[in-house]
């Protein structure tokens, strides 16, 4: 039974979310590296020192879980029903001359 929902729009949205963490990654790391230093301050304390080192290290988690969660949900893509879906929407594309919003709409009406 086929699935009722667009594999193809997931991955392509999965692929978006990617790319934005990607942009989003060299700022993040910014504030990691700012946080060390800042823990690394003259005479800085240890209950300051202590939650900015947790914030780095936070940041970096966050990047990994990230990436880990979107992997974990592109593998749950049904691989045969994404292809298919995929060479359909090639072939609507290349009839709506590389037009997305015409081939998603042509899709959509013989759906």
């Amino acid at each position: 039974m086929p699935i009722k929902w667009s594999a193809r729009q997931v991955a392509e949205n999965l692929d978006h979310l990617e790319k934005i963490i990607d942009e989003a990654q060299p700022i993040l790391k910014l504030c990691q590296k700012n946080a060390v230093a800042t823990a690394k301050l003259l005479n800085l304390p240890e209950y300051m020192k202590q939650p900015l080192m947790t914030f780095a290290n936070d940041l970096d988690y966050f990047i990994k879980g990230c990436r880990c969660r979107i992997d974990r949900i592109r593998g749950l893509l049904p691989k045969n029903d994404l292809a298919r879906e995929q060479r359909r929407f090639e072939q609507w594309l290349s009839l709506c001359d590389g037009d997305r919003e015409k081939a998603e709409q042509g899709m959509r009406s013989f759906l």
